[in-house]
């Protein structure tokens, strides 16, 4: 067992959450990516909302605060327009951004 742990050691990164240091829009809240953002991959995306306190998830559920749509979102804003989700667009995170 401790061979194949040093083995994994080896191929993987151990990345710690950066936690933000105050209170933003987006603290605490379940937020979902779809479709393309044009400025940012999903990951980069994914990396900002972290640091602003999100819990960045991969489906819509009833529990999912706001839902961040670029071209081509399909099913999961289709979900989250029924559901009564707040939904943002590109320029919402660029907004935060700045404050």
């Amino acid at each position: 067992n401790i061979d194949v742990i040093k083995n994994l050691r080896e191929h993987i990164t151990i990345k710690i959450p950066n936690t933000p240091t105050q209170k933003t829009a987006l603290s605490g809240k379940k937020v979902v990516l779809t479709g393309s953002l044009e400025k940012y991959s999903r990951d980069g995306a994914t990396e900002i909302l972290e640091r602003m306190g999100a819990r960045v998830q991969s489906s819509v559920s009833a529990k999912t605060d706001i839902v961040i749509a670029g071209a081509d979102a399909g099913s999961k804003l289709q979900r989250a327009t029924e559901l009564g989700i707040t939904i943002w667009g590109e320029s919402d995170i660029e907004k935060l951004l700045k404050k």
